[in-house]
């Protein structure tokens, strides 16, 4: 007999996880997108980048997904888009229940500023990715110049560890 009931709740707390996810699953295909909720990882301290940025960078590739149904918002571009901001390190999107499309971003860290002989700057994370200066936010950082050649364009991506031999030391 306790066997017996045992089946019985198993069957039916499993009847019952099924009928909540079919209404949950139901649900999300028709709930709209009503907010975006972005949250960028350590903004007081690193300051390139805040929300009104992102939001121009969406509003600018047509990406604005507010009133569509989230089951309709492709993440993978969204999050694409977002990193082809030099200043994006890491990029992740996700969608809620409740109607709100979250983007979670984290900035690169500069260590060194480079001015290089014609007074152009830049900075140089960590990992070697080069960053344009910012009008708003100047980190206090290592100052490098001098008669440096910049053999790139500093609006781009670019990554000072794959850049050839020769550029590299055309550099100094």
């Amino acid at each position: 007999m306790k066997a017996i009931k045992k089946i019985a709740i198993w069957v039916l707390t499993g009847l019952y996880i099924l009928l909540v996810f079919g209404f949950v699953s139901n649900r999300y295909k028709n709930q709209l997108c009503n907010s975006i909720q972005i949250y960028i990882e350590d903004s007081l301290n690193t300051g390139f980048l805040n929300q009104e940025d992102v939001i121009n960078i969406l509003e600018s590739r047509g990406l604005n997904y507010l009133g569509k149904p989230l089951s309709e918002i492709n993440l993978a571009k969204l999050e694409n888009e977002i990193l082809t901001n030099q200043i994006v390190k890491d990029c992740r999107t996700y969608t809620g229940t409740d109607g709100i499309l979250y983007i979670d971003i984290a900035q690169r860290e500069p260590f060194v500023r480079i001015i290089d002989k014609y007074r152009n700057g830049y900075y140089i994370d960590l990992e070697g990715y080069i960053l344009s200066l910012s009008p708003r936010f100047t980190p206090h950082v290592l100052v490098v110049n001098g008669h440096i050649q910049t053999p790139f364009n500093i609006g781009k991506t670019v990554n000072v560890n794959n850049l050839g031999e020769g550029n590299q030391e055309q550099m100094i």
